[in-house]
């Protein structure tokens, strides 16, 4: 009997992709509460004063960053904006000695200022200042003293929770490709269901479809700092299935109205296969991906096919397409510890 395995194969489960992916909020909270613990426990052995400020720092910070490219993406922001925060709390807290109404001044304009920017480019910095300012600065109510232990716990609480964040982070790059695959699936599932006596309801798949997309919107530009691709490809995927949702859409209704919708039976089912073969190869990196052109190719060897059908074909064919293009740096990204023997899949089942 090996031994090694006993061990190490439910931590190699623990970053595989499929797993983060799946409980990716219930990850997030494990981290966000380590980190809470680790720094209740230093303020507590250490007896440091102000140790709640630690701990405010650390819930700010981490947030809503549960995605690897997030974390990468905001962690310089947020401590530049921990730094210009602490420094202008500290400058508050010297012109509230000189004069309440100096100090009071120097803050709204130094909030007005993290407000604007709050709205641009550097958004998390922003933020953060706007947030350190005020605990820092306080409203003058605070020695200098007081000030610089807030200056440190919010040190402190910063360095604790960038450690913490990259505890099992999930990728962006994952969560993009398996939210594609279960849209390319269900979109697929329901184009089958579709036709003159069907009564199937495209309500829900329409509203589950639509809600996977606005998560996938967010996701990309983590999704592409991860990967090392333009954005252009993962906008393209994006609109195509823009596309999908109109035309699902657009089927449903047009079915019980348009004869030929129901004669195209090898060129549905192609699409069906189509859909169903990029769904798989986006959810396991499976390259068994069909041709784009042998689907354009089967829809011009068709003599009369219906308008809906024919732009949906065309649209199956350049997600298939652009996945062909795009898969390589997605596998790229893969962690060596996420491709699992397939014993150690059975973990995830349990």
């Amino acid at each position: 009997m090996q031994i090694a395995p006993l061990f190490s194969t439910p931590w190699r489960v623990l970053k595989h992709p499929v797993f983060l992916y799946e409980h990716f909020r219930a990850i997030h909270a494990l981290r966000v509460a380590l980190a809470f613990l680790f720094g209740g426990a230093i303020d507590l052995y250490f007896a440091i004063p102000y140790g709640t400020w630690t701990l405010i720092t650390i819930v700010v910070l981490m947030g809503n960053g549960p995605t690897q490219g997030d974390i990468s993406r905001k962690s310089g922001q947020r401590v530049l904006g921990t730094f210009y925060g602490a420094l202008a709390g500290l400058l508050a807290v010297v012109f509230y000695l000189v004069t309440p109404w100096l100090g009071l001044s120097w803050m709204i304009f130094m909030i007005a200022l993290s407000a604007y920017h709050a709205l641009g480019k550097n958004s998390e910095a922003a933020v953060v200042a706007g947030v350190t300012l005020v605990i820092v600065g306080g409203l003058g109510e605070s020695a200098i003293e007081e000030s610089f232990w807030r200056l440190g716990n919010v040190l402190i609480g910063a360095i604790i929770a960038m450690f913490f964040a990259n505890l099992f982070p999930t990728r962006a790059i994952d969560r993009w490709r398996f939210l594609l695959a279960e849209n390319l699936r269900e979109v697929a599932l329901a184009y089958r269901q579709i036709g003159p006596d069907s009564q199937f309801d495209i309500g829900l798949t329409l509203e589950r479809v639509n809600s996977r997309l606005q998560k996938m919107r967010l996701l990309i530009p983590s999704a592409t700092k991860e990967s090392g691709q333009e954005s252009l490809r993962f906008d393209a995927l994006h609109r195509h299935q823009r596309m999908l949702y109109l035309f699902l859409e657009r089927s449903s209704d047009a079915a019980s109205t348009a004869p030929p919708f129901a004669d195209n039976r090898r060129l549905r089912s192609m699409i069906f296969r189509s859909l169903m073969r990029s769904a798989r190869a986006a959810r396991f990196l499976r390259n068994d991906l069909q041709d784009g052109a042998a689907l354009i190719n089967a829809l011009s060897a068709i003599d009369e096919v219906d308008f809906l059908t024919q732009e949906l074909a065309q649209v199956s064919a350049q997600i298939t397409d652009e996945l062909h293009l795009l898969m390589p740096d997605i596998v790229r990204t893969q962690h060596p510890l996420s491709q699992l023997k397939p014993a150690a899949l059975r973990y995830l089942k349990r």
